[in-house]
């Protein structure tokens, strides 16, 4: 397997055990009363990713394909303004 998806699994397994140790110690505490579980995980896990492709774009599978990187510019706008709307 190349090694720049094994990277790929590899930082997508981390940012699964991150997000379950953010949001378990909220589950332990509110149980399913919690309403903001459906919001806060997409925050941990796009805050994740994109700090992964900003800082180490280059063991990505497409670090060499433009317009994945202007498309990951652009998207990130309206993901914002989606995710910020899902609080509300």
């Amino acid at each position: 397997m190349n090694l720049k998806i094994r990277a790929e699994i590899l930082f997508w397994i981390i940012t699964a055990v991150i997000t379950f140790i953010v949001i378990h110690p909220i589950y332990n505490y509110y149980g399913l009363k919690y309403p903001f579980y459906w919001t806060n995980i997409p925050f941990i896990v796009i805050f994740l990713t994109y700090t992964r492709y900003i800082f180490l774009l280059k063991y990505t599978p497409f670090s060499h394909t433009h317009w994945v990187k202007i498309g990951l510019i652009f998207l990130s706008i309206p993901l914002l303004l989606l995710l910020v709307d899902g609080l509300f």
